[in-house]
């Protein structure tokens, strides 16, 4: 979550008490993506196996729902069509987490603090949904 599109929109949130500093964001996600990337390497590189399609599939529908959510967010304004989206990041973090371990070990332990983040993260937005 960032403080892009309609910055007014944003300001004009009630947010709850544990919202972090928006300056923590941008580093947050610069560091989320580059041990996303660096984990997707892994995985590319590992010996081929039965879950490397699974893998692949996981780390594409993550983007996919990764890149959504603040359109959706920021340019639409559903807030709360946001917080299903960001769940649905997370299990798909959580998932794809399980299968990179199947392939490789180092892979999944980079993708925790993206886990972590993305569920702080559901529960921020559901919780900017309840109180607006």
């Amino acid at each position: 979550m960032t403080n892009a599109g309609n910055s007014q929109f944003y300001k004009n949130l009630k947010k709850p008490f544990f919202q972090p500093p928006k300056w923590l964001f941008a580093p947050v996600w610069t560091v989320i993506y580059i041990l996303l990337l660096l984990s997707l390497l892994l995985i590319i590189k590992a010996p081929d196996n039965k879950f490397k399609n699974w893998a692949y599939i996981l780390f594409t529908v993550q983007i996919l729902l990764n890149l959504s959510w603040m359109p959706v967010f920021f340019k639409a304004q559903k807030i709360c069509a946001a917080v299903i989206i960001s769940i649905l990041l997370f299990l798909c973090v959580l998932s794809m987490t399980l299968v990179f371990y199947k392939i490789s070990y180092i892979s999944a332990i980079l993708l925790i603090p993206y886990l972590l983040w993305s569920g702080f993260a559901s529960v921020l937005n559901y919780c900017i949904c309840k109180i607006n």
